[in-house]
């Protein structure tokens, strides 16, 4: 069984790496890196969050999340103002070209992920996503004792809808 589980870890392999080039071409038409992307959609479900809230959401340091938000001010994504409540805090809100930049980068991972899982029925997508389900929960039980589980298991490169998502960062 050792060569099926090989066969099966190089078709995930294979598959993450494609997918991460498709990502990486869908970044060109825009003006920031794509480790920025999550914070965008972070922001833009998270209008007026600190940078110690992005960074402690995404799972990522705070000098790295300070990087992001000088480069997308720098690119006019991204607007930090000073809390009235606390001077020392500064709020995070996109401008009207971030907020387009965000919009478009989901759209694109919209459809990257029917292009991607569009061959399926929708029985083949819900046996998929149950398989793949059943495969992380058992991974997950077996490192149960490992601290970096959960902070690897949070790392999310799309940007989502979803308020609460976490994702990688550059």
């Amino acid at each position: 069984m050792d060569g099926s589980y090989r066969n099966i870890a190089e078709q995930f392999r294979r598959f993450w790496m494609l997918r991460k080039i498709k990502i990486q071409s869908l970044t060109g038409d825009f003006s920031c890196r794509f480790g920025q992307f999550p914070l965008l959609g972070y922001v833009e479900q998270h209008d007026g969050c600190t940078q110690q809230e992005a960074a402690e959401a995404m799972s990522v340091s705070a000098p790295a999340v300070a990087v992001s938000v000088k480069r997308l001010q720098k690119a006019g994504f991204l607007k930090k103002e000073a809390d009235p409540d606390n001077l020392r805090k500064s709020r995070l809100s996109l401008t009207e070209a971030g907020r387009e930049t965000a919009q478009a980068f989901r759209q694109n991972f919209d459809e990257l992920d029917a292009a991607t899982f569009g061959c399926l029925s929708a029985e083949e997508a819900e046996a998929l996503s149950a398989l793949m389900k059943k495969i992380t929960d058992h991974l997950t039980a077996t490192m149960a004792d490992n601290p970096e589980m959960e902070r690897a298991l949070s790392f999310r490169p799309e940007i989502t809808e979803e308020k609460d998502e976490r994702a990688t960062h550059d």
